[in-house]
């Protein structure tokens, strides 16, 4: 397709690489025409590539109909103080403790789990060792006696011989 070829209706559109970065240069100007702020030249222009433009038509249609929805209600007006309020409640928070944060408190509550959880496996290894310990104790126990008999035989004997 030509940079300037004509659709169906007759108005221009716009090669598609460049009409995706035109596109997005002129959907950021939305406000700024909206507001009257584009310069008479820019303004022309950006009116030129949206009516030609089928993908920002439809968008620049439907976002100048919602600030017209938007425009048409009626203006709320905030209660006596409530700009003070507001500030009030950002500065609180603004002064809130570290340990106060949620951040704070889940990363303090994972660190007693990993302390428990550590704390547990190391007690439970602990027990296997003693559990160990007294077992090989209970066996030794058994040999150091049959042990001392030979002893106290070599010592009455003397010179006996097995």
């Amino acid at each position: 397709m030509a940079a300037t070829d004509r659709n169906f209706s007759g108005k221009p559109v716009l090669d598609e690489g460049v009409n995706k970065m035109n596109c997005a240069k002129f959907q950021n100007e939305f406000d700024d025409r909206l507001d009257g702020r584009l310069d008479p030249a820019r303004a022309l222009e950006f009116d030129a590539h949206t009516a030609g433009c089928p993908a920002c038509w439809p968008a620049w249609q439907a976002y100048r109909g919602m600030w017209e929805v938007v425009s048409r209600q009626p203006s709320v007006v905030p209660s006596f103080g409530f700009a003070q309020r507001t500030l009030r409640r950002l500065h609180e928070q603004a002064e809130r403790r570290f340990w106060q944060l949620p951040v704070f408190r889940w990363a303090t509550a994972m660190s007693l789990l990993i302390i428990v959880g550590v704390t547990g496996v190391m007690v439970c290894r602990q027990a296997e060792t003693s559990r160990r310990v007294a077992t090989y104790a209970a066996v030794q126990h058994d040999r150091l006696e049959d042990f001392d008999v030979i002893v106290s035989l070599d010592s009455l004997g003397g010179e006996t011989q097995l």
